[in-house]
């Protein structure tokens, strides 16, 4: 007994449904999103700048977590410093304008606070006119009052015929203890060299203290109350810009970056401590420890090494580090504060490679990987999580935006061409407390909102991925093995339309039909109508070629139908002569060449002569008419016989054209799947009366 063998080939392998399923699967997984993080951005609006040389920013004015739109333009009409307040939909607060210029740079040249606390932040302007610097401020909400328009701060010494200084950081504190707060700003003069100091504005008594004017070149400042006694202590971040060496008689020269502090009273808590050379750079970051324990964190970074050092209230430097050694690397990258279960960490890329969170015992925590040559912006919690966001900007002005757990990059692909120019700026508009935040991108000439939303496709890609395979396995597996059964069916369809075929081609070799159209041509003949006759057999001899034509398919075109049943109703009209009319109406975006199943609407014709208009007295009409849109072609074969009453009571009534129509829609439903579907309507006259009948067909189109 000889064993089969059972190894597939290579052919079944390859019409496996589970080969087959793969190629389609991966083309369809091609067109599906693909995200690689938890979120995605999204643009959701875009608007020409108000103002083309201008900065924007947003902040809540009026108390209702509803940012307000801030406009920083110079008004050239009035040669003014102006602020335009709207609200965040476009709404138009208002204008204020100062009587000179503000200093171009990469600073805001105003800061918004509520310094009194009675819920509305006011507006807090500094411009300079000539070399000399003012502030201005004003209440947008709700009276939209100027609180004062030209306080003088100071003069700076001019360079290139320009009013040299900055503006780069702003805060409020009360620092007096009276429930008020006072606000405080950086004032910075660049290669002018002077002034450099911090000055705090007493609202309530409209007083302007300033600290102690020095060379160090001060870049940015944090407020925080080491020893828990309500009084807040201000320390600064310092550069080394060299402006002013030491052979100049100011103290503390820029040629070195300090460690410096103030107190209440803007004076030095401690002298300052020189951190490192030039280049270099210190800043100071206040902490909370895990146990509540308030200190400082020192960062001081030169070109050969950079520290970390930490000070509390004692304001002595109680331990130190160095990063590079700790890190094996000189890449080495401050970033900001990351809090963690109640616990500061200072958060650090290292090697343009990695996240690493490091506390207050210098202990290690690798939180994820970064992309290569960015830098970091500001946190913010984007999208009311209660968790902040990290924003940074890559080698290519785009914006990168990690989540709460340094994980999940979305960048945000704005290519800004000139980021660092007075009139672009960036930022977070707030919306409400119970609607989606929005990142705004202010270029020269058009502001961008983005929405940074969950990303529901990251987490449903795979098992829509696995579902999608399954699918398809499962489409071809049946599709395998319903095809024999529905080529069985349909030839047995075929061949039941080969039969309708065969009785329909008897149908309309109607002898009654024949006999007339010979009777016809034989009386023309007789009464020497030549020309009649001629035209006779030229139809009649169309007439069967059309339908010898047909005895072979089962499908005809419009056209070819059209054709036929023109050359039946002209046979019948030489006939009948003047009583009967005929009329076939096309609309011209029908498409002829639609087919349908043969002798369909001459089926409707032949009746509509048989039974509506054999025994009608005077002029006999027929109308054919073809309409097409989207979803359907119409045919409408209408008569002004005797009705259908009338025609029921005939005694040559068969029905056996109906019963014909009937069969050819369910076969070729079964065949071709396309709908067809015909509706009669009984007509009649102004008097009640029978006047015709009416039979719409309609033919269902395949849909794109």
């Amino acid at each position: 007994m000889n064993k089969k063998s059972h190894k597939p080939t290579l052919l079944s392998i390859i019409s496996s449904p589970l080969f087959l399923a793969v190629p389609v699967t991966l083309l369809i997984i091609l067109f599906l999103p693909n995200p690689v993080s938890r979120y995605k951005v999204v643009l959701v609006d875009k608007h020409r700048a108000e103002k083309e040389k201008s900065r924007v920013t947003y902040c809540d004015l009026a108390g209702d977590s509803i940012d307000e739109r801030i406009i920083q333009f110079h008004n050239v009409l009035k040669g003014t410093a102006s602020i335009k307040v709207m609200t965040g939909k476009g709404y138009n607060y208002g204008q204020w304008n100062f009587p000179g210029h503000f200093k171009d740079g990469l600073y805001n040249s105003f800061a918004c606070f509520d310094l009194n606390h009675d819920g509305y932040k006011e507006i807090y302007v500094f411009y300079h006119i000539d070399d000399s610097v003012f502030m201005g401020a004003f209440q947008p909400c709700p009276n939209e009052d100027y609180l004062f328009k030209k306080k003088f701060i100071t003069t700076v010494w001019k360079r290139d015929n320009t009013c040299d200084y900055y503006t780069p950081s702003y805060k409020s504190a009360d620092l007096n203890g009276d429930g008020i707060d006072e606000l405080i700003v950086l004032f910075k003069a660049g290669y002018s060299r002077q002034p450099r100091f911090i000055f705090s504005y007493d609202l309530a008594h409209d007083v302007i203290t300033k600290s102690p004017s020095s060379g160090a070149a001060l870049s940015g400042m944090k407020i925080t109350d080491l020893n828990n006694d309500h009084i807040p202590e201000i320390f600064v971040n310092t550069t080394t810009p060299e402006n002013i060496p030491d052979n100049m008689g100011i103290p503390f020269s820029d040629y070195f970056s300090w460690f410096m502090g103030f107190d209440n009273n803007l004076r030095f808590l401690f002298q300052p401590v020189k951190r490192t050379g030039s280049p270099g750079v210190t800043r100071v970051i206040p902490l909370k420890g895990k146990t509540g324990k308030k200190f400082v964190a020192i960062i001081s970074k030169d070109t050969a090494t950079q520290k970390l050092a930490f000070t509390d209230s004692s304001f002595e430097i109680t331990k130190e580090i160095d990063l590079t050694q700790l890190f094996n690397t000189k890449d080495v990258s401050f970033i900001t504060v990351m809090n963690i279960n109640g616990g500061d960490y200072l958060l650090f890329i290292v090697d343009n490679e990695r996240f690493v969170l490091l506390d207050e015992n210098f202990n290690i925590t690798r939180k994820g990987e970064s992309l290569p040559d960015i830098g970091f912006k500001f946190k913010e919690d984007i999208n009311n999580d209660r968790n902040p966001e990290y924003i940074f900007l890559d080698e290519d002005r785009n914006l990168v935006i990690y989540d709460e757990n340094l994980k999940n990059p979305v960048v945000v692909d704005v290519n800004l061409p000139a980021f660092s120019s007075f009139y672009e700026s960036f930022g977070i508009k707030h919306n409400g407390r119970n609607q989606q935040n929005e990142i705004y991108v202010k270029t020269k000439d058009r502001v961008y909102y983005y929405s940074y939303l969950p990303d529901p496709w990251y987490y449903l890609k795979y098992p829509l991925w696995l579902g999608l395979y399954g699918f398809i396995v499962l489409i071809l597996w049946f599709a395998q093995r319903l095809q024999q059964l529905n080529q069985r069916k349909k030839r047995e369809v075929e061949e039941k339309l080969t039969t309708l075929q065969m009785k329909t081609i008897k149908n309309h070799m109607d002898p009654h039909f024949t006999f007339n159209v010979l009777n016809g041509l034989a009386g023309n003949i007789a009464k020497g109508n030549l020309d009649e006759a001629q035209i006779q057999i030229v139809r009649f001899g169309r007439l069967l070629q059309g339908l010898m034509k047909k005895r072979d398919t089962i499908y005809v075109t419009l056209d070819e139908e059209l054709n036929f049943i023109r050359n039946y109703l002209e046979l019948e009209r030489l006939r009948f002569k003047e009583n009967f009319e005929y009329t076939i109406d096309i609309d011209d975006n029908v498409n002829l060449m639609f087919q349908i199943p043969s002798m369909f609407i001459q089926i409707l014709v032949e009746n509509s002569l048989k039974h509506g208009l054999k025994r009608k007295p005077g002029v006999k009409k027929v109308l054919v008419s073809l309409r097409e849109d989207k979803e359907k072609i119409t045919v409408i074969v209408e008569d002004n016989g005797i009705g259908r009453e009338a025609a029921k009571k005939s005694l040559f009534r068969t029905g056996s054209g109906l019963a014909l129509l009937e069969d050819m829609i369910f076969l070729n439903s079964k065949l071709k799947g396309n709908e067809i579907s015909f509706e009669y309507v009984d007509l009649f006259d102004n008097k009640g009366n029978p006047a015709g009948t009416r039979v719409i067909i309609e033919i269902k189109l395949e849909s794109d």
